[in-house]
């Protein structure tokens, strides 16, 4: 039906039978969104659906259960497509509602809770995450028992703040009793193991423990993960640094290529996880771009090959990428930016110093996306290869490191910003300063 038949329709009806039929709707809808919010990997069939029965339950001051789990699903989807603000408001609105809210579980509270963990985490909010952290925590204690799986997700998530946070000191003892909890439950949940695996892997100050844990992770994902899931990425990445602060460069080579190829499917053009992180803060009024402009740009980023090779690979896609943010085209810069360094490593070589700079591009731009997992490897490979084949000399990779510093402040790791600021100094007066 028409949403002018539809309005039409509405303005015919009295003020209660109105009421009454917007209550009807959040009744029929709550519970089909909240089985579809609450999935690991939600689909977000239904978010459109969902802003729509939000609506009522704003204006109407509905307090009933389904209007609850309309706001948190909204919050959900809104969080999954990057509007934080938005979400978290939604999602503390419903978790105000809950405690006068007839047939409200412990379930909907926790669910609520980890919501707001997720956001203020992602949205950078470390302080105001480790909070809410604290108390997802004591809900979990209180409501399923101290010795719970969930209450081993809760000393999880409150020891990855931590370590977000620097805080290693407080977040080892909260992993060591997660993963005392998960060896004591009869069939160990893999992926939950693994997770706290790698976080303690992080660390670490022994460089033997900590492969010894990455090791283990992996093999858990292996049989519990697909070969293209985050959290193999994730461990990958962080056994290639591990290979590479132990001068294992070939191995540190082969897991990088492992984990790029994890990396790939989830966040090159066309992923479900790239679709919603492009549809973030678009430009009002500006067209999202066309197949044929797409075509264009890569049409020119090709023809920076020339005769020497690519040499203007990264400042070319560089520029395109950047006209294509700015007219609100996200996914077209996405392609260019990945186009560019399949481009140089073919072409120049998967070492050279062009390939650096597509790295620290790409990196770039997964930043403002706040892909900030998929950051920090491209940040981290890019400087692996700047230390290891160019002594930190070309000018251009101060930039990089200058980028790094900037994304470790963005995402609350103050500490280890301020010691590489003070090695990028150091580097700043080295002799024989190169000008690329």
């Amino acid at each position: 039906m028409h949403r002018l038949v539809q309005a039409v329709i509405v303005d015919s009806m009295d003020r209660e039978t109105q009421r009454m039929w917007a209550e009807r709707v959040v009744k029929a809808v709550g519970s089909q969104l909240l089985a579809d919010a609450a999935r690991e990997q939600s689909s977000q069939r239904y978010a459109r659906q969902a802003q729509t029965a939000e609506r009522p339950v704003e204006h109407w001051n509905f307090t009933f259960l389904e209007a609850v789990h309309t706001l948190w699903a909204v919050g959900r989807y809104l969080y999954g497509d990057g509007y934080y603000s938005r979400a978290e408001t939604l999602c503390f609105k419903a978790l105000s509602m809950l405690p006068t809210t007839p047939g409200a579980s412990t379930t909907d509270t926790y669910q609520c809770l980890l919501t707001l963990v997720a956001i203020k985490t992602d949205n950078r909010d470390l302080h105001g995450a480790e909070a809410v952290c604290q108390t997802f925590l004591a809900e979990s204690e209180r409501a399923f028992g101290p010795k719970a799986l969930q209450t081993a997700f809760g000393l999880y998530c409150l020891a990855h703040i931590s370590i977000k946070r620097d805080k290693h000191d407080q977040a080892e003892p909260l992993l060591m009793r997660a993963l005392a909890i998960y060896r004591a439950t009869p069939s160990q949940p893999l992926p939950a193991v693994a997770d706290a695996l790698v976080d303690l892997a992080q660390i670490r100050r022994e460089p033997g423990k900590a492969e010894e844990h990455r090791q283990r992770a992996k093999a858990m994902y292996t049989t519990s993960r697909s070969p293209d899931h985050p959290d193999l990425a994730i461990t990958f990445s962080g056994l290639s640094q591990h290979s590479f602060a132990r001068e294992r460069y070939a191995e540190a080579d082969d897991y990088y290529e492992q984990a790029m190829n994890a990396w790939k499917s989830k966040h090159r053009t066309g992923s479900p996880e790239t679709e919603a992180s492009d549809r973030l803060a678009p430009v009002p009024g500006e067209p999202s771009g066309s197949g044929a402009d797409l075509q264009h740009d890569l049409e020119a980023l090709d023809a920076a090959i020339g005769p020497e090779q690519g040499k203007d690979i990264a400042t070319v896609s560089s520029r395109l990428a950047n006209a294509c943010i700015e007219q609100g085209r996200y996914p077209e810069a996405r392609e260019i930016l990945w186009h560019a360094l399949d481009l140089s490593e073919k072409t120049r070589g998967k070492k050279d110093l062009v390939t650096v700079y597509c790295l620290g591009n790409l990196a770039r731009f997964s930043q403002s996306r706040k892909e900030n997992d998929f950051a920090e490897f491209l940040y981290e490979r890019a400087l692996q290869l700047v230390d290891v084949e160019f002594r930190f000399k070309p000018i251009g990779t101060l930039q990089i490191c200058a980028n790094y510093i900037q994304f470790l402040r963005e995402t609350g790791r103050e500490q280890r910003a301020a010691k590489l600021e003070k090695d990028l100094e150091v580097l700043k007066h080295l002799p024989d300063r190169e000008s690329r």
